[in-house]
């Protein structure tokens, strides 16, 4: 089992996930080399960075997880998921939680390996009936931003017992799922820092 605890970010870290990209070889369906060549020439390289940040980490004893990308189908013209590649957007570690924003499924082996008590859903414990408040991706976007309807991890910033959480999209703050996890983390012993416009 991974051991879940984010309390201080100072602490010498122990377990990291590092993203990965989708191959080449799954944007088949795009024909034009002016769009191809360039596509592969920003994967290779970003996946060069993505194995050289996984290669330092395990030089300071860090235990790599990675995304498995055989979960992902070969034509990617119709899959509506962004690669795995930016975890802490996917994902935060609070307290001894993993709190998941996107459940994709590059992840579920690395999530299989975490106690499921740790792992916390919003679509599981959230009231989705108000149609303002989903995981529905095909609403109007521009009445309902995706930080009012998602758990944005990559807004979270955990300093030792300081939460600083905070985007520039009007009327976020006042969101359910911004009260819900505030009030879970507040209970726990942080000080959450909402820092919106």
């Amino acid at each position: 089992m991974i051991p879940i605890k984010g309390y201080c970010t100072f602490d010498p870290l122990k377990t990291a996930i590092v993203g990965d990209v989708f191959p080449i070889e799954k944007f088949r369906h795009i024909r034009e080399d002016k769009i191809l060549s360039p596509l592969a020439r920003v994967i290779d390289e970003t996946r060069e960075d993505l194995e050289n940040l996984s290669n330092i980490l395990k030089k300071f004893g860090v235990e790599v997880q990675r995304p498995d990308m055989s979960e992902t189908p070969d034509d990617l013209s119709a899959y509506r998921r962004k690669p795995p590649q930016q975890t802490r957007d996917d994902m935060a570690i609070v307290g001894e939680g993993c709190f998941v924003a996107n459940n994709l499924p590059e992840y579920q082996h690395i999530f299989a390996q975490i106690d499921s008590d740790k792992m916390h859903y919003p679509e599981q414990y959230m009231d989705y009936t108000d149609p303002s408040f989903t995981y529905e991706l095909n609403i109007d976007q521009n009445n309902t931003p995706d930080q009012q309807r998602l758990l944005s991890t990559s807004f979270i910033h955990l300093l030792g017992r300081d939460i600083f959480w905070g985007t520039n999209t009007p009327g976020w703050k006042d969101s359910a799922i911004i009260r819900h996890h505030k009030q879970l983390w507040e209970s726990q012993g942080f000080r959450v820092n909402i820092q919106a416009t």
